[in-house]
């Protein structure tokens, strides 16, 4: 009775673990040798590259994370490159990369740069030619980066949270 006992439990056992062929033994831990840019704007694409990533990604084999906030779009997935887009609500911080139940992350963090988000327009209505004033918030990256209109040629200047 003991001796059926000890095989039907170590024989449950095995039937519901992870670790099956299909499981960690087919996807060893991953390594991440680089990642670029090192900043971004959600939405656009980063490049990760290294080893043991997998051949396909599925629900369950891959995920990457910028900042702990997973990324849900995928241009494509390889063994030693992914190309991921950063979610909306990235965060700065370590790529996370999880392999089945391995994961690995990024010793240098990638830069999350929140949108540009205008909040009025001054006045509205407006005309060709006329001074406008804009509201918002997170413009002074996009003057750092030296970012400006390209069909009129003009730099702006920022005070604050105000473009004029």
């Amino acid at each position: 009775m003991i001796c059926v006992l000890l095989l039907s439990s170590t024989f449950i056992g095995t039937a519901c673990s992870d670790d099956d062929k299909n499981g960690s033994n087919k996807y060893p831990v991953p390594v991440i040798s680089e990642f670029f840019p090192s900043e971004g704007l959600p939405t656009s694409v980063v490049t990760i590259k290294g080893a043991n990533f997998g051949t396909e990604r599925t629900e369950r084999v891959g995920r990457v994370y910028f900042g702990g906030v997973e990324a849900t779009d995928y241009e494509s997935w390889s063994d030693n490159e992914i190309k991921v887009r950063v979610p909306q609500k990235g965060l700065t911080g370590n790529i996370t990369l999880w392999v089945w139940k391995n994961h690995t992350e990024t010793t240098d963090e990638f830069i999350c740069v929140p949108g540009a988000e205008i909040t009025s327009i001054n006045p509205s209505p407006t005309f060709p030619g006329s001074q406008i004033t804009i509201n918002g918030k997170n413009f002074q990256y996009f003057i750092d980066k030296g970012y400006r209109n390209n069909t009129y040629d003009f730099v702006l200047a920022v005070f604050h949270q105000q473009i004029f």
